[in-house]
């Protein structure tokens, strides 16, 4: 049974306090909204990974506040002050964005469907790390958390679904040494669901969902990709890599798209495959 840890903020918890000391926040919680997600690991078990030299400040000039609504007439009431502040849709669909002063922090309002008390919008949370949440008054997270962060270990609670990949390797940069184990599974999903081309990366990366950048760079971590994941996926996995534009009125831009799967493995074996791709056998 999953077990989440309750207790009441002290003057101990200043990086808390910091985030709630935004008047946007301040505002949503009153209307039954709490903070939770990668901020909050931030303000809490963060700095272990990334140093106390890195101050809460400098990590929120990048990343968001997520806010969420306890239920559905709560975030009804908060779009409300999301009116009042002028937050603007996000690209993703999934928040409403804004800046608490111009030139400040970005806090984003996740929509309705992940509302409920805090610990049932936690268990919806896909990394484990990232379940820590504060209501104003309580700090609350996942018992695995202290654990995770003093070792520096990435868990994964539930599949991210198509955008794995991107998660992984956003999280993994910001410090952590390994994956742990029971993660692997949700790797291997991912692979097998693009082999069966429930997914495609090529049309993914024309919608920008994902640039070859980012699957480069997950592909390319050992602790992530083993070699038998990068063999089984040669053939599924060509993305569009550069779009060469047409010299003239009449000619079509031209697209070059690789198979990332293959172009990492002959990396890390340093030859050239001479394997036709496996959709193709």
């Amino acid at each position: 049974m999953t077990r989440y840890i309750r207790r009441p903020l002290t003057s101990e918890d200043r990086n808390v306090h910091r985030i709630l000391s935004e008047e946007p926040i301040q505002r949503l919680i009153a209307e039954g909204c709490f903070v939770a997600g990668g901020a909050m690991l931030m303000a809490t078990w963060g700095s272990w990974k990334l140093g106390q030299s890195l101050f809460l400040d400098d990590y929120l000039k990048t990343n968001d506040i997520d806010v969420f609504a306890t239920s559905e007439e709560a975030h009804k009431r908060a779009m409300v002050v999301v009116g009042m502040q002028g937050f603007t849709s996000s690209v993703m669909g999934t928040a409403v964005n804004t800046k608490s002063r111009p030139g400040d922090f970005k806090i984003q309002l996740v929509t309705a469907r992940f509302a409920g008390p805090v610990e049932e919008a936690l268990e919806m949370f896909d990394i484990a790390n990232c379940k820590v949440a504060t209501d104003g008054k309580d700090l609350i997270y996942h018992e695995e958390v202290p654990e995770l962060e003093r070792s520096r270990t990435l868990l994964l609670h539930k599949s991210p679904g198509f955008m794995l990949a991107w998660r992984i390797v956003k999280y993994m940069n910001r410090g952590y040494h390994s994956l742990h184990p029971d993660s692997r599974e949700f790797i291997i999903e991912w692979f097998i669901r693009l082999k069966t081309r429930e997914w495609d990366l090529r049309d993914a990366s024309r919608r920008y969902f994902y640039n070859h950048n980012q699957i480069r760079a997950f592909l390319g971590d050992k602790r992530l990709v083993h070699d038998e994941d990068l063999l089984l996926a040669i053939g599924f996995m060509q993305m569009v890599v550069e779009v060469i534009k047409g010299s003239g009125s009449y000619d079509a831009n031209e697209e070059l798209i690789k198979d990332l799967a293959r172009e990492e493995l002959e990396r890390r074996l340093g030859a050239p495959l001479k394997m036709k791709d496996s959709n193709h056998l």
